[in-house]
């Protein structure tokens, strides 16, 4: 297990409210990369994956699902989707409201595991261990190949939305956008906070060039992004919002 990677999604996660004993990352996390990333190192980290099922069964709104999905089929590997989609479809069972079905279609796109066995590692060890994680499994953690047991969530270990927003702006711009608009945006800030032309970003997205063109219109006149020429490109870049929180 890469413990670089580790350190990284922990802090990230700190930075979204998650209360664990270490530094917040300096920047607002990529929400969808993060999930992927969370996925990759959850084995070696029981209340990592526990706290990243809490976070989501309450704040899962803010992800952006087309986004996701289209990340799970283009990036993450087969090794860690079964668990991704243990991820996704604990927070969905624990979630309130239409917050149920807001990750369907990234959990479609994961497939559950070939080569059955505890999730988390320490649970591997020897024979005896994995003879009882296999007998406490839940039932979605059969499904998918990841045995574990029932997840107790820790609302305790998570913050207020106000304080979330209040330290993750760009947050509540995905709550006044949905579909294109806030993947454009997520891709941005993937890249540092600017794309070098609409058609990078509409390759990134999936999307036609002119569909990209009138997202990126509207964002700039909302004031979300601003572009300007540089060489043979317009660059796309987000414009910092400023939260009242």
């Amino acid at each position: 297990m890469n413990e670089d990677l580790m350190k990284s999604v922990a802090a990230r996660w700190v930075k979204l409210g998650v209360m664990l004993n270490v530094q917040a990352d300096t920047h607002e996390p990529d929400l969808e990369q993060l999930l992927l990333d969370t996925a990759r190192v959850s084995s070696a980290n029981s209340r990592l994956f526990t706290l990243a099922v809490t976070w989501l069964a309450e704040y899962g709104k803010y992800v952006d699902c087309r986004r996701l999905t289209r990340l799970v089929d283009c990036e993450l590997e087969k090794e860690f989707q079964p668990t991704l989609g243990l991820l996704l479809e604990l927070a969905a069972k624990h979630s309130k409201g239409a917050k149920k079905c807001r990750f369907k279609s990234a959990i479609n796109a994961c497939e559950s595991a070939n080569d059955p066995h505890p999730l988390f590692d320490v649970e591997r060890r020897n024979s005896v261990f994995i003879r009882l994680a296999s007998q406490r499994a839940s039932e979605f953690s059969r499904k998918w190949g990841r045995w574990s047991a029932e997840v107790e969530l820790k609302p305790d270990a998570i913050r207020p939305l106000k304080w979330v927003l209040s330290h993750n702006p760009l947050l509540a711009n995905r709550a006044l956008m949905s579909g294109l608009k806030s993947q454009i945006i997520a891709e941005c800030q993937k890249a540092g906070g600017r794309v070098n032309s609409a058609s990078e970003l509409a390759m990134k997205c999936g999307v036609s060039r002119p569909a990209a063109r009138n997202a990126i219109e509207d964002l700039e006149l909302a004031g979300r992004v601003h572009t300007y020429p540089q060489g043979r490109w317009r660059v796309v870049e987000i414009v910092p919002q400023i939260t009242d929180f």
